[in-house]
């Protein structure tokens, strides 16, 4: 993050990619991308991905970059012209080969009040006290919205340090709200799912209820939806 906020202050487009992909699709999205600079958690990574990409791009180390002392004074922000790209997105590559989504100046102005709008109307205040979590990683554009939205609103932002460990730290976290996955919302139905399958009877029985009386319920509201749409057409 702090790598990241420190290349947008200086007027720089940032390419976050996720660590975690083949080296030779990571190495394919940075020759599409053609950056000035790489930079990698570790020499593993690099080791990883620069045969594939050439000697022509410079690459640097995460740790490198915070081992020299910090510089007495900063310069001023500047202002940005409006089409000046902030970031750009790779798509996961689902129907193709990922493809680079530029974000610029005027869609991060745009997106960030239309957000804090909808959070005030959500959670009721204005922000700078919300408490965040967040485990995702922010190559992906909900999560550097996330990011930019808790700086926008003055928050802080919880981050987690692992995906093995989400359920001891949403608990230490107890956010107000967090982004989130199908692939953790189901995790966590199947958790809880197994340990009331070992509960007596009265209980899974009970569960079971309020699923079902939850479902009329919404089925119900649905149907109220629909008919006051068809008074209004």
């Amino acid at each position: 993050i702090a790598i990241d906020l420190a290349i947008l202050a200086e007027g720089v487009t940032v390419v976050p990619l996720y660590a975690r992909q083949d080296p030779k699709e990571l190495a394919g999205m940075i020759r599409d991308a053609d950056p000035k600079l790489v930079i990698t958690a570790d020499e593993t990574l690099r080791a990883s991905i620069q045969p594939h990409v050439g000697g022509e791009v410079p690459f640097a180390l995460l740790p490198e970059l915070f081992s020299s002392a910090a510089p007495s004074e900063h310069e001023p922000a500047r202002r940005l012209a409006d089409d000046h790209v902030v970031t750009i997105i790779y798509t996961s590559g689902s129907s193709g080969e990922p493809k680079g989504v530029m974000t610029n100046v005027a869609n991060v102005e745009h997106m960030l009040p239309v957000l804090d709008v909808k959070l005030r109307e959500l959670s009721g205040v204005p922000g700078g006290s919300d408490r965040v979590f967040h485990y995702l990683p922010f190559c992906f554009a909900g999560s550097r919205m996330v990011l930019w939205g808790c700086l926008f609103r003055s928050n802080g932002i919880l981050l987690s340090t692992s995906l093995e460990n989400l359920a001891e730290e949403i608990q230490t976290a107890r956010p107000e709200y967090f982004l989130n996955v199908p692939a953790l919302l189901e995790r966590i139905k199947n958790g809880v799912e197994k340990k009331l399958a070992e509960r007596p009877y009265p209980i899974r029985a009970g569960y079971a209820e309020a699923i079902e009386a939850w479902r009329r319920l919404t089925a119900a509201k649905a149907g109220k939806g629909e008919a006051r749409k068809r008074d209004e057409l």
